[in-house]
């Protein structure tokens, strides 16, 4: 239950987002399922539009609720666009733990199924 309401309420804060910056866009929940070795790390999704963090939890993360882009359009110059599509149906992570590099990256979804992604950190020199 907790999930859905995250991912309500991650919807409408990256809806009320966009309202106001000229680009109309459509976006779509997905689930995915994270992975780490070692586990025990934070991951954070970054707001598709906004780029706000928003806390999915510590690894290992099963079945969490997300939001992906799905499409944009609008006033913004063609580079803008363009670098929003890059962002279509992919959540981008942070995944951060202590003694270990931060990573950001994308990472695919898929609209009838979870993706599980595994993913080993580097230890930090």
């Amino acid at each position: 239950m907790k999930k859905m309401l995250l991912n309500i309420s991650l919807f409408a804060v990256l809806m009320l987002g966009g309202c106001n910056s000229g680009i109309k866009y459509h976006l779509g929940g997905r689930v995915i399922s994270i992975e780490t070795e070692p586990p025990g790390a934070a991951v954070y999704q970054l707001g598709p539009i906004s780029g706000n963090d928003i806390f999915l939890g510590t690894t290992p993360i099963l079945d969490q609720p997300v939001s992906v882009l799905e499409s944009a359009k609008g006033s913004t110059s063609p580079e803008g666009i363009e670098t929003l599509m890059t962002r279509r149906g992919v959540v981008r992570v942070r995944i951060e733990k202590d003694g270990y590099k931060q990573i950001t990256t994308n990472l695919s979804t898929n609209k009838e199924k979870t993706v599980t992604h595994k993913i080993t950190l580097e230890q930090d020199k």
